[in-house]
């Protein structure tokens, strides 16, 4: 709780807003008469003010909680309006803080509601939250193998990721399904979240050997399949940063790119050194990685490659966007931005 609300403290609010701005209250004192009428009161603007209303009530009780005084209310609701989609749309959001881990269970349960809203941004808000627990974990790993929505099983997986980084069961799930996904685009998730493996030899090994399966580009177009997975699971490869993952890049991908004559054969060693790079411990490295891996995708969407059947899609949508309050950067939000 006290990481959840650092934030605060910083004097930032739900909303981004300056707390000053915001008119973050103090609340009456601890277990007086008159605390206990301001929580109510906080709570029926949470019920029924206005969407500002709402996000200021949110941002006042967590605030000025006191050993769950007025968190638990908050979290209370998830159980008394299961039929408002709007509120739990609303309260997932507002709650998924960084470190707030009481909120992960109610919101764990949302997990298999039939409103895809509601889904995506329970998936998203436990990835922002990082809880360990083993039900937490349980219930993603059950959702995400369930969800047909490919967008939100890629927000389940990455959430997975950060949640199941202690859980050798999430890791295995994650390798396969970022191996053998139904599509390119399916396996993003999966792909990323193994990027909160960091110095995980099993994952590690697990990413080179889908690297290896996919090999070097095959054609004077660098290869349509896989072009963008390529990308991701090197990045994902260096954010591990597993010390012997720059003997693989060096050995498997760069030296195999050396008699290969194609005008894109100069980039693609850069990229991969850079990757070899972080992975040997230079930190320096990562952002020309990410930005390395935005080229990947311009050089499927500006080609012909899409009759390799090369996915672009990106990963960034309503369930994501506008999170900037919640005080965490998740990994991977911006290499395969839609607004490249």
């Amino acid at each position: 709780m006290d990481t959840a609300l650092q934030r605060f403290e910083d004097g930032v609010t739900e909303s981004g807003e300056d707390v000053e701005e915001a008119e973050i209250e103090e609340a009456p004192a601890v277990g007086s008469e008159e605390r206990a009428t301001w929580i109510s009161e906080k709570i029926r603007n949470v019920l029924g003010g206005s969407q500002s209303e709402r996000n200021a009530a949110v941002d006042n009780l967590l605030a000025n909680d006191a050993e769950g005084d007025c968190l638990n209310p908050l979290l209370a609701l998830f159980d008394d309006h299961k039929k408002d989609a709007g509120l739990l749309v609303m309260l997932t959001r507002a709650l998924g803080r960084d470190g707030l881990l009481e909120a992960a269970p109610p919101i764990a349960e949302l997990l298999k509601h039939k409103d895809p809203a509601i889904r995506g941004n329970a998936a998203v808000s436990l990835e922002y939250i990082g809880s360990l627990d083993k039900k937490v974990v349980s219930a993603l790993k059950s959702a995400a193998g369930k969800e047909k929505d490919e967008a939100i099983a890629n927000h389940m997986y990455r959430a997975l990721g950060r949640c199941g980084v202690k859980d050798s069961k999430a890791r295995s799930t994650l390798l396969k399904k970022a191996d053998s996904g139904k599509s390119e685009y399916a396996t993003y998730g999966p792909t990323i979240g193994l990027a909160y493996f960091e110095k995980d030899s099993k994952a590690a090994r697990g990413v080179e050997k889908s690297l290896r399966k996919i090999g070097i580009p095959g054609s004077r177009r660098g290869g349509g399949q896989n072009v963008v997975k390529r990308g991701v699971l090197s990045w994902t490869l260096a954010e591990i940063g597993d010390e012997k993952s720059g003997d693989f890049v060096r050995e498997e991908l760069i030296a195999k790119l050396k008699n290969v004559k194609a005008f894109w054969v100069g980039p693609l060693v850069q990229f991969y050194g850079a990757v070899a790079d972080k992975c040997d411990g230079n930190e320096e490295a990562m952002a020309g990685i990410t930005e390395g891996v935005g080229g990947f995708v311009q050089f499927a969407r500006g080609g012909q490659l899409g009759r390799y059947g090369a996915e672009t899609r990106g990963l960034m949508d309503e369930y994501r966007l506008d999170r900037e309050w919640s005080g965490f950067a998740p990994k991977g939000d911006h290499i395969l931005n839609d607004e490249r």
